[in-house]
């Protein structure tokens, strides 16, 4: 049984392999398991299981020089689209011949080619002093690249020198250089990441952070990110979790060439490097792999930015809350006027209230500052006096709560509380409450309206911080 464990242990490591390639190799490509090398006019294989280098495979190449071409594979066939304009070439019958109907525009230097569903893709890309924010797929049918229709209205900044994967029905773009819009000669290092779904072909943004700044075209793929090189660091960025960790670089990844492709693939990174020839002036081209322990040394730091992206909304929303809230303290202060059951409060000002009074303001406050004149007397009516000194009560009562606010505003020649005929009945009146610009309102229910603000923006902030 331990020795079941044992080889079982042995067989689960990866090793490193390295093998010499032609020095005429342009181009690679990497499909399942395979590496590809092109040279001007002929191709090797590569099975990486085995480390074993084919024999070369002859094409007529027509004239073509395709270091300027990115290859894709299809259904066994090789495309090379131009990597600045819209050329697309097919190498069949071991013959390289132009396909496509486009015009040669040169306007797309830089961009993202891929493929997605055996269909050919590119986006961004660089030209005439702009960078282009759109996608276009080949179409095989007419031999020419078309715009794909785009479901939504935020879209990324247009951008060349991408960094991106595929995962699934999502294309992810990291970091690329876009053009200053206030003057086109210079260029800027983007820091954000967009996802674009191809099911709903719509855009998404998925974080910003200045770590996407350093992620270009010389990028590598990792088992569940990219990678890329800055100083004398590798940072790899993990879209799952929007992590990025940092380590220190072993010296034989900067060796690497960085115009081919490195291919993770079985646990391991493969990679071409050139390598001096026993202390002579010849150079030797070498496809080799190592693990990740080979390649990146001590971690130095994990840095998680989808909390950090959401903490710098929430704290602007903070700081908009905090200005809303002072705007609405000073609104209040200048034109509420606070009631509680015994008190009313103006600016600085406050007066104490009867029992009777505070019934009134609150009838006042139900009934849009108008109350008819049969109902304010009912309610300060006592049983023990005549109707007639009801009355007298009741017009003291109104004079006096009259002073009370003519007090609280420090006015003493308006009336607040002012008499007028019934729209219901001409013989009969009505007290009508006169606040000018003013409102008369509870302070419990001031306070339930902040509280329920600040309800509202607490459940934004989590959401966003979700």
């Amino acid at each position: 049984m331990k020795l079941f464990y044992i080889l079982f242990f042995i067989s689960s490591i990866g090793f490193s392999q390295e093998i010499e390639i032609p020095e005429s190799i342009v181009l690679t490509y990497n499909e399942e398991g395979i590496i590809y090398l092109f040279s001007e006019k002929e191709y090797y294989t590569v099975d990486i299981l085995n480390y074993k280098l084919s024999e070369p495979n002859s094409f007529e190449n027509n004239g073509f020089n395709i270091r300027d071409f990115s290859p894709i594979k299809i259904d066994n066939a090789f495309y090379f689209i131009s990597t600045i304009g819209g050329a697309v070439l097919r190498l069949k019958e071991n013959t390289l011949t132009r396909i496509d109907n486009s015009f040669n525009h040169k306007m797309q230097l830089g961009s993202t080619i891929f493929r997605y569903n055996s269909e050919i893709y590119r986006y961004g890309g660089y030209g005439f002093f702009s960078s282009r924010d759109f996608i276009v797929k080949y179409d095989f049918s007419t031999n020419e690249w078309e715009s794909i229709i785009i479901t939504n209205n935020e879209v990324p900044k247009g951008r060349s020198d991408i960094s991106f994967l595929l995962n699934k029905d999502e294309l992810i773009i990291m970091g690329g250089v876009g053009v200053d819009p206030l003057n086109r000669q210079n260029r800027i290092n983007l820091n954000d990441s967009w996802q674009f779904s191809f099911q709903n072909m719509s855009w998404n943004k998925v974080a910003s952070d200045e770590y996407f700044t350093y992620f270009n075209s010389i990028f590598f793929k990792t088992k569940n990110g990219a990678g890329t090189i800055k100083g004398g660091s590798v940072y790899l960025y993990f879209n799952e979790d929007l992590s990025f960790k940092t380590y220190d670089v072993n010296p034989i990844l900067l060796k690497r060439q960085t115009r081919f492709e490195m291919y993770f693939y079985n646990d391991l990174y493969h990679f071409i490097i050139k390598r001096n020839n026993n202390n002579n002036n010849n150079n030797k081209m070498i496809l080799m792999s190592r693990t990740k322990k080979e390649l990146f040394g001590n971690l130095i730091s994990i840095r998680h930015i989808d909390k950090n992206i959401n903490l710098k909304v929430i704290m602007a929303l903070v700081l908009f809350s905090i200005i809303v809230l002072i705007i609405l303290s000073i609104h209040q202060y200048l034109y509420y006027l606070l009631i509680t059951p015994n008190r009313l409060k103006f600016k600085n000002y406050k007066i104490n209230l009867s029992n009777d009074e505070h019934l009134i303001l609150q009838e006042f406050i139900s009934n849009q500052h108008i109350i008819e004149n049969n109902i304010l007397q009912k309610i300060l009516d006592k049983e023990q006096y005549d109707r007639s000194h009801n009355i007298r009560l009741k017009n003291k009562f109104i004079i006096e709560l009259n002073s009370k606010l003519q007090y609280l505003f420090n006015n003493n020649t308006s009336n607040y509380i002012q008499i007028q005929q019934s729209s219901f009945d001409k013989r009969y009146k009505r007290y009508y409450l006169n606040l000018e610009n003013k409102k008369l309102i509870n302070q419990s229910k001031s306070a339930h309206r902040r509280f329920t603000y600040l309800l509202i923006l607490s459940i934004i902030f989590l959401v966003l911080w979700i």
